[in-house]
């Protein structure tokens, strides 16, 4: 990681979001690089922008495909979190359907491996909210006639890695486990992708 990500890029305009759709994502700023970026930490959440930075470095160092990520500065000075947005993203609804139904035509390189290395990672981290809408497909053109989709892993918020107190494991109830049964259903499970991610 360079010196450089730390520092912080200015907002210069923020959008926040008209309906709570994520635990801790308020909104949208466009910053003084000319990009846009989901924020985390508007609200004065400092550990969720700590959990959030740590988190999505360790996947990025193991190869996960997360977004980049900024330190971002308000105009009251505050320190929060952005992860950039992905252009040509596909809706929530159409992501949840490529999930949990299947990618019909639709081409998503190594999904299988990517969602396996994502259940290992989130288990490892203690991530209890790994849902079908924390997952990004970007729309990456044609191949002969074949649409083909990049996967994007976001959302690392609600980890309790930080937290000295907190229950080792994650609980069948938990979204991460329960979406992740569905999700195994339709594209399968790579144990043995999963045991090299986490030798890694």
């Amino acid at each position: 990681m360079m010196q450089l990500e730390f520092i912080p890029l200015r907002i210069t305009e923020y959008k926040p979001n008209p309906r709570q759709t994520t635990v801790h994502q308020t909104g949208v700023a466009l910053c003084d690089d000319g990009l846009r970026y989901f924020v985390k930490g508007m609200g004065g959440e400092v550990e969720v922008c700590a959990t959030e930075w740590i988190c999505t470095s360790f996947a990025r160092s193991l190869n996960l495909p997360v977004p980049p990520m900024k330190v971002l500065q308000t105009p009251s000075g505050a320190l929060v979190f952005g992860s950039q947005a992905i252009t040509h993203c596909m809706s929530d609804l159409e992501a949840s359907m490529l999930l949990l139904d299947g990618p019909g035509n639709l081409n998503v390189p190594g999904i299988r491996n990517l969602l396996s290395a994502t259940y290992a990672f989130d288990q490892l981290i203690y991530n209890p909210d790994r849902h079908d809408h924390n997952f990004l497909f970007q729309r990456a053109g044609l191949i002969d006639g074949q649409e083909i989709a990049n996967l994007h892993i976001i959302d690392f918020g609600s980890s309790t890695i930080l937290n000295d107190n907190a229950i080792v494991g994650l609980a069948q109830g938990m979204p991460t486990v329960q979406v992740g049964k569905k999700i195994r259903k339709v594209h399968g499970f790579s144990v043995e992708f999963a045991r090299s991610f986490l030798d890694r």
